[in-house]
């Protein structure tokens, strides 16, 4: 595909997109879609998974450490090579790309929580078993409040590192998505569709880097 001066066009030349047929852009619309899913479920499980391990840690302190330098050594290695490993023993389906949304996630969820939860005063666990609060409501009224509030500002950071995970989960485990479709379509010398799928991966990155810094910056409960 060329342009009338015999340029490769770029995604946004109108005329590229017209002399496809509709089926490029029913695969880019359901790349697009497949996509959104994955990364809604790797947010969601890398969410889960922070929450978790900060309970736990809460919970258990002795703990912290260990489980902190799991995550650095899990973080450590690049993701290419987690991906496999995790398809492998997990399927080349949504657990797989769960999985991936939680190894990227995970490391910096956890250390802002943990850091927004040593800021809290030490006077407060020491005063909640004086009037007979359990720990399980510790963790409901003050640590799980406090996880909620640091996650909710590390946002534009996690939701982009989710994507990339679901990007080469797509490329080396489903077959499916973006991250297939760009690798297909430039194997292919198809830059038109390459770079549109590139297209569709910053918008979706940056749009909502932009909307989670928009949200940060209102106040809890503003309407």
């Amino acid at each position: 595909w060329v342009t009338a001066s015999g340029a490769v066009p770029w995604p946004w030349e109108l005329g590229a997109w017209s002399r496809r047929p509709r089926s490029d852009v029913t695969l880019l619309a359901s790349a697009t879609g497949v996509t959104m899913l994955h990364w809604l479920v790797a947010v969601g499980f890398g969410v889960t998974a922070v929450m978790t391990a900060t309970g736990v840690i809460s919970a258990v302190p002795s703990l912290r450490r260990p489980v902190l330098t799991l995550l650095l050594a899990l973080r450590s290695t690049p993701m290419i090579v987690l991906i496999p490993i995790a398809s492998a023993v997990l399927g080349r389906g949504l657990v797989t790309v769960a999985a991936s949304g939680a190894l990227t996630t995970l490391l910096v969820g956890l250390i802002s929580t943990i850091e927004t939860l040593d800021r809290l005063p030490r006077q407060l666990y020491e005063t909640s078993p004086l009037i007979g609060r359990r720990r399980w409501r510790t963790l409901l009224l003050m640590d799980f409040p406090a996880a909620v509030s640091a996650l909710r500002s590390s946002t534009p950071v996690i939701l982009p590192l989710a994507l990339t995970g679901v990007l080469l989960c797509e490329w080396l485990a489903t077959g499916d998505g973006l991250g297939t479709l760009i690798v297909v379509a430039a194997s292919r010398y198809d830059v038109v569709m390459s770079w549109s799928a590139a297209l569709m991966v910053m918008l979706a990155a940056v749009s909502s880097a932009l909307l989670m810094v928009f949200l940060n910056g209102r106040p809890v409960g503003h309407r």
